[in-house]
């Protein structure tokens, strides 16, 4: 036994520093939406393409976006994988994902999106958001060398037709009532690509698994634009801001969950009510 337990210490070690994989399949009960105060998740019929599977879908109880995040205990570590799932309003023929769906990143809070975690049906990638001032779906770009990027697989890109299982707490699977089931497209990236790629352009801060961050989601018919369907958005975007549309998220953790504040600015949000409390007390 004293032999034994070494080896079964070291097994425990690797078993607990080993990053949990998202199961493709896992229903939407595991996964955390992306909402946007004051607005429909998305509005159907409202693609640009006229396409399905372009066509992103959702209402005040059905997300349109979601999002989720499994890594090791420690808060900074940086293994561990990331998933987004989005709700499109149906299949294509003949049954596979035709479009480009991206999600993009706002990591420094300026309004502005840094980077694009995309997919289609032959690679995931991380790509850098282009040269342009990408505060708006007309002055938005993407980089077309992806810093990071895989051919799909069954284990980090699914299109899958919506059934119970995969949405337990569904219920609607045709959400624009258009007679065609809705599909799940899924992807996968490792966390620490998308963390190393936010910490090469150089922001003035280290991003990790604690980072707050801001998304958009759209679909394109091809390669590095968003010339489908914006979440969030009822038909055309002209020339707004994506803060003056709703169309980007508030602050979420990687994980979906809503931000936390950081200690410092929590005390100081408190020290601050405290006061005006006192201050409110010794003019009365």
């Amino acid at each position: 036994m004293s032999r034994l337990l070494p080896f079964l210490m070291v097994t425990l070690f690797l078993a607990s520093s080993t990053f949990a994989t998202i199961p493709i399949f896992s229903p939407t009960t595991e996964w955390n939406p992306i909402t946007y105060p004051g607005v429909t998740s998305d509005y159907p019929s409202d693609t640009q393409a006229s396409s399905l599977d372009l066509d992103l879908v959702g209402d005040v109880t059905h997300a349109a976006f979601y999002t989720r995040f499994d890594a090791t205990p420690s808060p900074q570590a940086p293994e561990g994988e990331v998933g987004y799932r989005l709700r499109m309003a149906g299949n294509q023929s003949p049954a596979t994902f035709a479009g480009q769906a991206w999600i993009g990143a706002d990591v420094n809070s300026d309004g502005a999106l840094d980077l694009f975690v995309g997919a289609n049906n032959n690679t995931v990638s991380i790509n850098f958001a282009g040269a342009d001032s990408n505060t708006s779906p007309n002055t938005t770009s993407i980089d077309s060398t992806p810093f990071w990027s895989a051919s799909v697989s069954a284990t980090n890109f699914s299109w899958t037709e919506n059934n119970s299982s995969l949405d337990p707490d569904g219920t609607n699977f045709d959400i624009d009532n258009g007679g065609e089931t809705d599909y799940f497209l899924t992807f996968i990236v490792p966390f620490d690509q998308l963390a190393a790629a936010v910490n090469s352009l150089s922001l003035g801060f280290t991003f990790d698994n604690t980072s707050p961050l801001a998304y958009i989601a759209a679909t394109a018919t091809q390669g590095q634009t968003l010339n489908a369907d914006l979440n969030g958005v009822n038909g055309t975007a002209g020339t707004l801001s994506w803060t003056e549309l709703d169309a980007i998220s508030p602050e979420v953790g990687i994980d979906g969950e809503p931000a936390v504040p950081e200690p410092g600015l929590t005390a100081l949000i408190v020290a601050l009510a405290g006061g005006f409390f006192l201050f409110v007390q010794k003019r009365r």
